[in-house]
């Protein structure tokens, strides 16, 4: 109140929540004119909040993850490989003895050892999600036997 005068304006709404053009009861409601600013303001930033959820998504890792058998046998031996991965759908296998990678979902692949001793080697499987480019890599060592 200023001068003994309120110089607050009020603005008198009629919402219409139903159809009472029958009623004599029709719901009215005061509101000052920083009420409706409020109101306008917090309505238009939850419309603005609920479009940028509504594109928001969910970001998953892929997961690499494969056994192998096979490897039991002396040299030359076919080791087969099963891949355990998630969320990817490309995969690549590099088989830790100088050989072509390959991309096959689950492989088996032919192992080689000239020597004398058993012989480890590297597998490293890298699991890829195409949509968003992530990808994941498991290394694990595998070990063959000699030739008999």
């Amino acid at each position: 109140m200023a001068n003994g005068r309120n110089t607050e304006q009020y603005f008198h709404l009629t919402f219409q929540f139903c159809n009472f053009a029958n009623s004599k009861h029709i719901p009215q409601m005061r509101f000052s004119i920083y009420t409706m600013m409020l109101i306008v303001l917090l309505s238009s930033c939850a419309k603005e909040d609920n479009a940028i959820k509504s594109n928001v998504g969910t970001l998953t890792y892929p997961i690499a993850s494969f056994t192998y058998s096979g490897n039991e046998n002396p040299a030359p031996v076919t080791v087969t490989f099963t891949n355990a991965s998630e969320y990817s759908d490309a995969y690549e296998w590099d088989f830790g003895d100088g050989s072509t990678p390959s991309a096959e979902f689950s492989p088996t692949h032919k192992y080689f050892n000239p020597t004398d001793l058993p012989k480890s080697f590297l597998v490293k499987l890298t699991a890829t999600d195409t949509q968003s480019g992530l990808s994941n890599t498991r290394s694990k060592s595998i070990q063959i036997l000699p030739a008999n």
